[in-house]
């Protein structure tokens, strides 16, 4: 069985695939299934961590609050 999760498409709704996921039904995009989508369906999701992206993302967090601080005079400010 793996470590993925089973998800059921419950029904196409234009251009969303809407699944059922323990109980919980989330809208997903119908183009993320491919041709081969059809109601009743049942998919499994694996998911593995993306390092990479993560770092990415971390990086541009600390570019973003590094360029917000070089900004801030340390002056207190009243609402």
């Amino acid at each position: 069985m793996g470590n993925g999760i089973s998800i059921t498409i419950d029904r196409i709704e234009g251009a969303w695939a809407v699944v059922v996921l323990d109980g919980h039904t989330l809208n997903l995009p119908r183009a993320w299934f491919g041709d081969a989508a059809p109601e009743g369906s049942v998919w499994r999701l694996d998911l593995t961590r993306d390092p990479q992206t993560e770092a990415a993302r971390l990086d541009a967090a600390r570019d973003r609050i590094s360029r917000l601080s070089s900004r801030d005079d340390g002056g207190d400010f009243s609402l």
